[in-house]
């Protein structure tokens, strides 16, 4: 129970506040804080679960453009012409 589990438990959170904010549309409203400095820190909590969430994303596309069933897709729509219908001899 050190400093990693803390910094691992802040950007967990701080990524399901940002995932709640893109699946719901909901953000917490940082607007209201009027200390600069308390605000500041809010703010860098919720950009980094945007950026933890957005670098997550991307990896997950990338894995998933890499996985055999996706290139299966790909292979089967190489095959067929723009109208949808597949080339047979």
């Amino acid at each position: 129970m050190g400093l990693l589990s803390l910094v691992a438990d802040v950007v967990v959170s701080s990524t399901a506040i940002a995932a709640v904010r893109r699946s719901f549309g909901y953000s917490l409203p940082t607007g209201m804080i009027k200390h600069p400095t308390a605000k500041m820190v809010v703010d860098g909590y919720l950009g980094l679960g945007e950026f933890t969430l957005q670098k997550g994303i991307e990896m997950a596309a990338k894995l998933s453009e890499n996985s055999p069933a996706h290139q299966a897709t790909t292979m089967s729509n190489a095959i067929k012409d723009p109208k949808g219908k597949s080339k047979s001899k």
